[in-house]
Order: C-alpha cells, then sequence, then structure tokens
C-alpha cells in the first residue's frame, strides 16, 4: 500500500498560512511532468517564486544521495488523492492538475524517511548504530504525542513519516505546533 498522500495543491498562489497550498510555475509542472524530480527541487530550491522554507526544504532534499522517481498518475492509481508516495516503487506520484510546492515537497519528503528508516533498520539489523537523526525524530514525535494531546487528531500526528512530511511542508502543522 502507498504511504503519504498529500493534500490538494492549486495552482496560482504563493503558500499563505492558513492554507495548504503550494506554488507552481510552468518549470515545476514540466520537470515533474518529464520525470526529473532533481529538477524540480532545483526549482523549488532556487526560484523566488517559492517561499524560504520550501527553498530551504527541497535544498535539503537535494543532498540526499537518492531521490524517488516521480510520475504523473490518474487519480485511481491514487484512490483520489491528489498525490501519494509508493514505497514500493520508490515512487511520487502525482495526478494531473496538483503540480505545486506543497505536493512536491511532501511525498518527496516521505520518500527521503522511508529510504532513512529501511538504512537505519539495516544497519540496526547488522547490528551497527541506528541513524542518531532518525532517533531524534522518533523523539521529538514521541515527545509531542506526549505533551499535545490536542492535537493527536491532526493529519501530521497520524504516524512518524506524515509526522516529518507535515512538519516540513505544511504551514497550519507548523503554526500547530508552536501554539
Amino acid at each position: 500500500p502507498a504511504v503519504g498522500k498529500g493534500a490538494a495543491g492549486k495552482v496560482g498562489k504563493a503558500p499563505l498560512i492558513g492554507e495548504l497550498q503550494g506554488k507552481s510555475t510552468i518549470d515545476l509542472a514540466d520537470r515533474i511532468t518529464q520525470g526529473d524530480l532533481k529538477g524540480a527541487l532545483q526549482e523549488i530550491a532556487t526560484s523566488k517564486q517559492y517561499t524560504p522554507l520550501d527553498n530551504l526544504v527541497a535544498r535539503r532534499l537535494l543532498q540526499s544521495k537518492t531521490l524517488p522517481k516521480v510520475q504523473i498518475v490518474s487519480p485511481e492509481v491514487t484512490k483520489g488523492y491528489p498525490a501519494q508516495y509508493d514505497p514500493n516503487i520508490d515512487t511520487v506520484q502525482i495526478t494531473p492538475g496538483n503540480i505545486d510546492s506543497h505536493t512536491v515537497l511532501h511525498e518527496t519528503v516521505h520518500g527521503f524517511l522511508h529510504v532513512m528508516i529501511r538504512t537505519s533498520e539495516a544497519r540496526e539489523a547488522k547490528g551497527l548504530g541506528g541513524n542518531p537523526n532518525l532517533k531524534s525524530l522518533k523523539d521529538v514525535y514521541a515527545h509531542v504525542q506526549e505533551k499535545r494531546p490536542d492535537l493527536a487528531e491532526k493529519y501530521g500526528m497520524k504516524d512518524l513519516s506524515e509526522f516529518a512530511s507535515e512538519v516540513m511542508s505544511n504551514p497550519d502543522f507548523q503554526n500547530d505546533l508552536r501554539n
């Protein structure tokens, strides 16, 4: 089953606090349509069309040794969701009309985290230490679960993967955590 079904994105306005829409440009849409996730992240990382947070998250994702594939798929593939990350084929899948910075970053973070977890678990199985960054993320998630029961119904609290994706890409969830 696929992991991380993203929030709907809109083409047009820059993201605003209180809205879950990202920004899309012709260059971003072209890169995603061509299956070029690295190029799409470079567009988000360097363009002033996107928020400073979008720029930062995209730059961090570009530091990854590997990135998932990306493809445009029909809504039937995503079971009606605008986008998803499918760990079985390591692919971000986006439906037509939903190519925007929020969706691209959100689903790519799922892919990044999936690889981090898989790699850490493989190291632990060999008796080597796990990823300390993953442990820190798990600790933060557990802390928020314990100290902020008022957030339990938020999408970002569904699981560790959604938590990481929402923390990095959703201004509403970031504000909820701050308040």
